[in-house]
């Protein structure tokens, strides 16, 4: 009986949070984030989008200020799940405080699918624009829309 208490207080939490409009998370921020050498690919992690607005890359630094690409796989325009194509981030300095020194906005229309533009789950993947020896560190914020940047900036 008990349980059922708890179960019952879970459910109308759940409730409240999902009538309030709290969603998943909408950024996911990067302290050392590791680019493998060699032009490896590495996942860097999932977020649950809600719209259909532009992703936005917010950079304060990446080793030596090196350029890199990211990519998008989540649900197209079809309701398919794919991959986008590799969507350049040139670096051209590195902040030396904490405002963001590059902000890259981009979506993946180049796709005719537009893969990770509409709503669902989004997995970003990304890797050193070219190949390097050492791996290449990155300082940042992956925001999964427009508004999600301007309402924390």
């Amino acid at each position: 009986m008990k349980y059922v208490k708890y179960l019952g207080v879970a459910l109308a939490i759940t409730t409240v949070m999902a009538v309030s409009g709290v969603s998943a998370a909408a950024y996911q921020s990067y302290v050392g984030f590791k680019l493998p050498a060699w032009q490896g690919t590495v996942d860097a992690g999932t977020l649950t989008k809600s719209d259909y607005e532009n992703h936005v890359i917010g950079v304060l630094s990446t080793q030596d200020t090196r350029d890199f690409n990211v990519r998008l796989t989540g649900k197209g325009l079809s309701g398919a799940t794919g991959t986008s194509p590799w969507v350049l981030v040139e670096v051209t300095q590195n902040s030396s405080n904490t405002n963001y020194s590059v902000v890259k906005k981009f979506s993946t229309e180049t796709s005719s699918e537009a893969y990770g533009m509409v709503p669902g789950n989004v997995t970003m993947t990304m890797k050193a624009r070219n190949t390097y020896l050492s791996t290449t560190y990155f300082n940042g914020t992956w925001f999964v829309s427009e508004s999600v940047y301007n309402q924390l900036n």
